[in-house]
């Protein structure tokens, strides 16, 4: 890990615990942040944001790089879109619209400020313990959410319907978003675990895929499964391992597919699954993309993507559609004055958690490359847990089990 570890005082442990479990509490649990005003959150990070940039130069100037970059990203969506989204009655709309941007973008890469201050204060007992209350946070929101979708299987495909289930801890389609995150990241962690600990891992994995199904999230379970092959080619050491690898899947692509799509379709229970996995059955043998979600998804693309072609440096400034996708709408909405920030801050952010890992970031990677797939296909810029889930959860997690020894000869050094 390249983190140096420092000691800090009982003061300073003290306020980073309330701020750490404040934000986890926000993040993941659902009725934590139900009728809270978003400015509470967005205030408190940019005072710890604060508070750790006055005690390390080094961390302040980094975050100050970044603070910029989300100003002007917000700046640009103030500017140049339209304050549709916000109910034409009420007053102030543009500066409503810059601090709910600021408040969406702030809050989607503050999970890795976060990140970097466990890392450099949590030794392997605090970050047991912290994994642990993740866990037992995240099983809880799911077992409430799996219940509500056993009672009413459209619930998180209709959530304007079901809102108020948010105060009794049933997550929205952003934790759902969050759940191949999740999948990823144990699947990755799997080869460190001993034999008790893989079983109970991939217990989990599959217990997370049931969940998905049950949910109706298709992009979601297929973004689940390429994260486990991208996590299958990371592992991959030799140069030769990894292009036999790939070749396995393109043969796997072109000729496999459509069966397991085949039968995937014909024996999954969850008619909106089964729906989905026939209209890319049918995609793939036939060209055929008439399906309603499928051709409604790419008829979204291939508009905005149109849209932002009519306007490549500026975007549009009025749509009469949403593209259902963070990182194509931005091309839309804002063109590259508002996309090139959006990229630039994706990408820092997983260069400096790649340093915080080190030579453990490849199996992090698969994360990512999930994140950036997730961020293509859905509307992810206010999605809060997938935030945290990508940049806080997962690196952590990989963190955990693949510097455990590391660690411990530090540990032993201190002791």
């Amino acid at each position: 890990m390249l983190i140096e570890k420092k000691k800090i005082n009982f003061l300073d442990m003290m306020i980073d615990l309330v701020f750490i479990t404040f934000f986890i509490l926000h993040y993941l649990l659902p009725s934590f942040g139900h009728g809270m005003n978003f400015i509470i959150p967005l205030f408190l990070a940019v005072a710890y944001a604060c508070y750790l940039g006055v005690k390390d130069f080094r961390l302040g100037a980094t975050l100050i790089l970044f603070l910029g970059a989300i100003l002007f990203l917000t700046t640009m969506y103030t500017v140049l879109t339209d304050t549709k989204t916000i109910v034409s009655t009420a007053g102030g709309l543009e500066f409503k619209q810059f601090m709910s941007k600021f408040n969406q973008y702030a809050l989607m890469f503050f999970p890795a400020l976060l990140l970097y201050r466990v890392l450099k204060i949590g030794n392997r007992r605090y970050k047991t313990v912290l994994l642990l209350a993740l866990a037992a946070i995240i099983a809880f929101v799911m077992v409430q959410t799996f219940i509500e979708v056993i009672k009413n299987p459209g619930a998180l495909r209709h959530w304007e319907d079901f809102e108020d289930l948010a105060s009794e801890n049933v997550g929205t389609y952003t934790f759902v978003y969050g759940i191949p995150i999740l999948i990823t990241a144990l699947f990755a962690c799997l080869k460190s675990f001993k034999l008790i600990g893989k079983l109970l891992g991939i217990a989990a994995i599959i217990t997370m895929f049931v969940f998905l199904l049950h949910a109706e999230y298709t992009l979601a379970l297929i973004i689940s499964f390429l994260g486990l092959i991208c996590v299958g080619y990371s592992s991959c050491r030799l140069k030769s391992t990894k292009i036999l690898y790939v070749l396995f899947f393109v043969i796997l692509f072109f000729f496999l597919l459509p069966p397991i799509l085949k039968f995937a379709y014909s024996n999954i229970e969850s008619k909106q699954v089964s729906l989905r996995l026939k209209e890319l059955y049918d995609f793939f043998v036939s060209g055929d993309s008439s399906g309603y979600n499928l051709n409604g998804r790419l008829t979204l693309y291939i508009d905005t993507l149109k849209a932002f072609l009519k306007s490549p440096l500026f975007g549009n400034s009025q749509l009469d559609f949403d593209g259902h996708a963070t990182f194509i709408t931005v091309l839309s909405d804002t063109g590259l004055l508002g996309a090139v920030p959006m990229y630039g801050l994706v990408f820092a952010t997983q260069r400096v958690v790649k340093k915080m890992l080190g030579e453990s970031n490849r199996y992090f990677m698969p994360v990512f490359i999930g994140y950036i797939l997730m961020g293509i296909t859905n509307p992810i810029h206010s999605a809060l847990p997938l935030a945290f889930a990508v940049w806080f959860i997962a690196p952590l997690t990989v963190e955990f089990f693949f510097n455990k020894e590391n660690e411990k000869n530090e540990e032993c050094l201190e002791n």
